[in-house]
């Protein structure tokens, strides 16, 4: 079951890349799914099975865009790595500090492949896409945590 969990988010990460971005974004700043998917993976699984998922993720993530899918792999893997140790690291049993965790793997990752494509104003494509990219994505990740909260609460509720 928990193998399907991990190949049905990404498909979630395939299906957002391909056909979701165009519909998610919003002037030209849109969600970084594939790293929250990775991040998300690596908060609640084992070290291989974050690291192999975060190397999928890479992969389809640098379908999009050829000639950095290597790079995006490597990212992803580095994420899912840094994620899974902080969460054995630190203590992660709030949904603030996971939501951190995400923000700040988003932030990065905006931040590295910014460098990686090398445009000519690399200040400003970050405070343009890499900063927008984060708070957009924080929002989502956000609205996740409260309705996966919502619905633990719920469950609590009806059961006493």
């Amino acid at each position: 079951m928990k193998y399907f969990q991990a190949f049905l988010l990404l498909v979630l990460a395939a299906f957002h890349e391909s056909i979701l971005r165009g519909a998610t974004d919003i002037l030209g700043v849109s969600i970084d799914l594939p790293v929250m998917l990775v991040i998300v993976v690596a908060l609640h699984y084992s070290e291989i099975e974050s690291l192999w998922f975060g190397f999928a993720t890479g992969v389809v993530a640098g379908a999009v865009l050829l000639p950095s899918m290597g790079w995006q792999a490597l990212i992803m893997v580095l994420l899912a790595g840094g994620a899974f140790h902080a969460r054995e690291r630190l203590n992660l049993d709030s949904p603030l500090a996971r939501l951190m965790i995400i923000i700040g793997g988003v932030l990065v990752h905006s931040i590295v492949m910014i460098f990686i494509v090398q445009p000519a104003d690399i200040v400003y494509q970050i405070w343009r896409f890499a900063l927008p990219n984060t708070l957009y994505s924080a929002v989502a990740a956000s609205a996740y945590y409260i309705l996966r909260q919502s619905a633990g609460s719920g469950r609590k509720l009806r059961s006493t």
